[in-house]
């Protein structure tokens, strides 16, 4: 027989077992609807990601860790050629355009089928340009050499680099109607063939035979007061005549002009922070620094049209094309035959007519040095000479 003692000992071990049996199911039941809430929103989750996902011709668009959306179009079997985007858009329109573009496809494929022991121009182009260039350049910049490997520098894609001759560089060189395209195609390939010649690719440079051809770059000068009324009575009823306004009466660069925003223009002064690339992307000033031009009098009716709170753009999406189309109209209505930044010029010469210090109208263009400002900007016209020959009449006289 057990005593007392004993029976309420284990009696009381017996509730216990109970009460640690009961917390134990209350654990494992908490432990299961715990996972089964994770895999409930972990296939919501996927639905969701299978619905945004964005697809072209079949190809799908991902998402990289490192943030980057790419899309991996196959050329041939076990053969890619991938596709990057900083956003998803970017990557589904950069796929797109490659997707159609039967002849760099067919390009690309022939690239991947040539001897492995053979290093074909077009394929070199591509390793200079992320190696040498992606890593110092602007991603405009990068574009821009994109834009002219296809149109002028593709012919020789297919060929093997060490055979391509100089006589066939200086023609295809020739060829280009343009004196300024015709002198960066000549620096580009000279780059790429040095760059071959120092990874001893090529036995010798063909381009060191080839003379650099010669640019002059067009002056340009300021409106003369006639053409300058003659501009604005017609400007004034265009879409972009505010980029207009703000290169003539403020001072600012085509790139600025575009990139300002609302929030930008103050009461009596304009903050100028952004510029705009040639891929329409706002990044910072041509000299990095953020500078304030006054408002002037003939701004002053824009100034209160355009001011406000909001930082996109005064036109929204610009690019590097905003508003030339309209300049261009404009110019060919009126028969001025300066181009659009001559209106940037057109302000620094006004300034220098008002009398105003040279130093200061550098301040307001954003130039580091004067010289820039005195040698490039500052037009001096008949019509100014003609002034300044009277006062210095006057003062003779006197």
């Amino acid at each position: 027989m057990l005593d007392e003692e004993t029976k309420d000992f284990l009696n009381q071990l017996v509730k216990t077992f109970d009460e640690l049996a009961m917390k134990l199911s209350c654990y494992l039941a908490y432990q299961q609807a715990k996972e089964d809430d994770f895999l409930s929103r972990s296939r919501d989750s996927e639905v969701k990601t299978e619905e945004s996902t964005m697809k072209y011709q079949k190809v799908q668009i991902k998402r990289r860790k490192d943030g980057r959306w790419y899309a991996r179009y196959t050329l041939a079997p076990c053969k890619y050629h991938d596709i990057y985007g900083r956003t998803q858009a970017e990557c589904y329109d950069k796929l797109k355009a490659f997707a159609d573009d039967k002849r760099l496809i067919a390009q690309k494929i022939k690239q991947l089928n040539a001897p492995t022991n053979t290093l074909t121009f077009g394929v070199f182009f591509h390793t200079w340009l992320k190696e040498e260039k992606v890593p110092t350049c602007k991603p405009s910049t990068i574009h821009f050499y994109e834009i002219m490997h296809k149109n002028h520098l593709s012919q020789f894609d297919d060929r093997e680099i060490k055979k391509i001759s100089a006589d066939e560089l200086r023609a295809a060189i020739l060829a280009i109607a343009s004196s300024k395209i015709r002198k960066t195609t000549y620096h580009m390939f000279s780059d790429i063939f040095r760059t071959a010649l120092r990874r001893d690719l090529i036995a010798v440079n063909p381009m060191e035979k080839i003379s650099a051809p010669k640019h002059k770059t067009e002056e340009r000068h300021a409106f003369t007061r006639e053409e300058e009324e003659r501009f604005i009575a017609l400007a004034k009823n265009y879409d972009c005549a505010v980029i207009f306004w703000l290169m003539l009466y403020e001072g600012l660069r085509t790139s600025e002009a575009k990139a300002l925003a609302p929030c930008d223009i103050h009461e009596d002064y304009i903050e100028v922070r952004h510029s705009i690339d040639d891929l329409g992307n706002l990044i910072p000033t041509k000299t990095n620094k953020i500078r304030r031009v006054p408002i002037f009098s003939e701004f002053k009716e824009f100034a209160d049209r355009y001011r406000g709170s909001s930082a996109i753009p005064i036109l929204g999406k610009v690019n590097k094309h905003t508003a030339v189309k309209e300049y261009r109209e404009i110019c060919r209505a009126t028969g001025i035959t300066k181009n659009m930044y001559c209106l940037r010029h057109t302000f620094a010469t006004r300034c220098e007519e008002a009398g105003i210090s040279s130093k200061q109208t550098a301040l307001w263009l954003g130039h580091s040095s004067i010289n820039t400002t005195l040698s490039y900007y500052i037009n001096i016209n008949k019509e100014f000479e003609i002034e300044n020959v009277a006062i210095k009449n006057g003062l003779h006289k006197s």
